[in-house]
């Protein structure tokens, strides 16, 4: 308990004050001492089971975030189709494909051991009605 004294008009007057001491404290996160790093999943998929994602998608059985969940989130793959020289992304080859009827001809997928899916070739084509 603490004291303060007062002087008011010559008369000594006291205030006495409770002091409470907090023991729960919480530590600041430098302090925590358990902290383990978060494990990094890795998401892949097989060439059979991205053939399977791409018929769900062209028969509009999948929605774009089911389909991204498929794959690692920080890094996602990059997309080459038929024998274009460029890229794209998981984004754009959802919307080539989505509602349209497709015929899957070849998947390759290359990735570094245990690690997430770098690229996918894929070879398909539209059906058509001849």
């Amino acid at each position: 308990m603490l004291e303060n004294i007062f002087w008011i008009n010559g008369w000594k007057k006291t205030k006495r004050t409770e002091v409470k001491k907090i023991d729960n404290l919480v530590k600041p996160f430098t302090e925590i001492e358990d902290v383990k790093p978060i494990p990094v999943v890795i998401k892949t998929v097989t060439e059979s089971e991205f053939t399977e994602l791409m018929y769900s998608i062209s028969e509009d059985k999948i929605s774009l975030s089911n389909f991204k969940n498929n794959f690692c989130f920080d890094s996602p793959p990059l997309i080459k189709v038929n024998s274009d020289k460029r890229y794209m992304s998981l984004d754009q080859l959802y919307k080539m494909i989505k509602s349209k009827g497709i015929k899957v001809r070849k998947v390759v997928i290359n990735k570094e051991k245990d690690k997430c899916i770098e690229t996918i070739h894929v070879s398909f084509k539209f059906r058509t009605f001849f």
